[in-house]
């Protein structure tokens, strides 16, 4: 099958030290295919060097996909046979992918390279434990650890439960505020907006008409379904509302949570606002529905504030080096209560892999704090790790979204992330009538979420 990739780069690393050395283990070579979305390959350069010192019979070859086309591709590719060692993938796509992937054995065996005591290079088997559940709680912040964990069902006929690792995560990435500091300047703004309320009123002001009507100068991307990130900003907007989100495990998002006191559902408010900002006929436009997408627009410098991920700064740069570029926390819409969303890429072992034990032993190493540290300076991604949060929380890029990981919470734990957006962008484009008011759009298709919580007959 023809397969549409960024140019193919590949890490590949001379085998060295195969064969045995008076007796001791033998360095069978070891070759591990791994696909990654989105980041450079060569971010991972250090990593896979840093691993070799002391396992030379691995090599790690890095693939790098589109966002558009990875999932179909790695979906085709791993019904074929053909997949790869090691994949990530969203970690809201997680759970329905868990037939897909071996999780982490509670042991396994390497063959690693040290030195005797007398400096002598010795090839020796490792036979090393899993990461304990109580390790990863204390390491990684609460929605990272959460992530990667789900319990299965070990002895059918004992009905025997485990919670078991599926993943790991290199970065906790989460929904932040791009704004261009210029027509901020230019509009007199001196900083970007804490809550909604503040955004409303910057937006309006940052909006530009032309003769025809159209908005030659959008305030904020958000309103509308070419909004790349509108699940996640509606998601946002309707837990920050104070919408049932997780209620015991499944979303009620059109429902209204204990003591709600007021007429208005929250989540019905929430699509309502969003809503608003590509309404031609709200007081709140700042956003058209025939632009072509809300990146490409922020890149043109047509757009003042835009939504998105770490990993969108360096297109950016790339793509409008002179734009000065700026980066502010989810606008919340009360300042003293913070919740916010996150997708972050996880990373993890596929379940035909010939090679499991190295794959994983590969992944938590490169998942330690002192690996995984390059890593994140290299992406520009924020922590996962507790400790290198601090450390991360200065930096002017990433310190905006490292100062929202603490505070982040997943909302989706059903098995079909990619129906759940679909579903969302189709009610983001229904228009509310007398008969199909905003409860019905909202229970519609909220029960259609609903269904992608039923796990799939595999």
């Amino acid at each position: 099958m023809k397969r549409a990739l960024f140019p193919l780069v590949i890490v590949a690393l001379t085998l060295v030290g195969a064969g045995c050395l008076n007796g001791q283990p033998k360095m069978t070579p070891v070759t591990l295919e791994y696909w990654r979305m989105e980041d450079d390959p060569s971010d991972l350069d250090p990593v896979i060097a840093a691993y070799r010192e002391t396992h030379p019979q691995v090599t790690v070859n890095v693939t790098r996909f589109p966002r558009e086309d990875y999932r179909k591709t790695l979906l085709t590719a791993l019904a074929e046979g053909r997949g790869p060692d090691m994949f990530n993938v969203p970690h809201a796509w997680l759970r329905g992918w868990m037939k897909k992937i071996s999780p982490m054995p509670a042991e396994r065996s390497v063959v690693e390279r040290t030195a005797d005591e007398s400096g002598q290079p010795v090839n020796v088997v490792r036979k090393k434990p899993a990461m304990s559940l109580l390790q990863l709680d204390r390491d990684f912040a609460e929605v990272a650890a959460k992530a990667v964990v789900f319990e299965v069902i070990t002895d059918e006929k004992a009905n025997t439960r485990e919670r078991q690792v599926f993943a790991l995560p290199f970065s906790a990435d989460t929904l932040a505020m791009y704004y261009n500091r210029d027509l901020l300047r230019n509009a007199n703004i001196g900083e970007p907006p804490k809550t909604w309320a503040q955004l409303q009123e910057q937006a309006a002001i940052l909006s530009r008409k032309g003769e025809d009507g159209k908005l030659e100068q959008s305030g904020a991307a958000l309103g509308w379904s070419n909004v790349g990130r509108n699940t996640e900003l509606l998601a946002a907007l309707m837990a920050q509302n104070g919408a049932p989100m997780n209620n015991a495990g499944r979303p009620y998002f059109w429902s209204a949570p204990a003591k709600w006191d007021r007429g208005t559902l929250p989540g019905v408010e929430a699509l309502g606002f969003y809503r608003s900002f590509s309404d031609p006929n709200s007081s709140n436009r700042s956003w058209d529905r025939d632009f072509s997408n809300d990146l490409d627009t922020f890149i043109a410098g047509r757009t003042a504030y835009y939504f998105g991920l770490p990993e969108d700064a360096k297109r950016i740069r790339a793509m409008a080096p002179r734009l000065d570029l700026g980066v502010a926390p989810l606008p919340q819409i009360k300042a003293d209560r913070r919740i916010n969303i996150p997708l972050f890429p996880v990373e993890t072992v596929s379940k035909d892999s010939r090679y499991p034990g190295y794959a994983w032993d590969f992944l938590e190493f490169a998942a330690s704090a002192d690996q995984v540290r390059g890593f994140l300076s290299s992406s520009g991604r924020p922590a996962a790790l507790r400790d290198l949060i601090e450390e991360q929380r200065g930096d002017a890029a990433v310190g905006p979204f490292v100062g929202q990981v603490l505070t982040a919470e997943s909302w989706y734990l059903g098995y079909d992330y990619a129906k759940t957006e679909s579903l969302f962008r189709d009610m983001v484009e229904t228009e509310p009538s007398r008969e199909n008011t905003y409860v019905k759009i909202l229970t519609e298709y909220g029960s259609q979420v609903s269904r992608t919580y039923v796990a799939p007959n595999y």
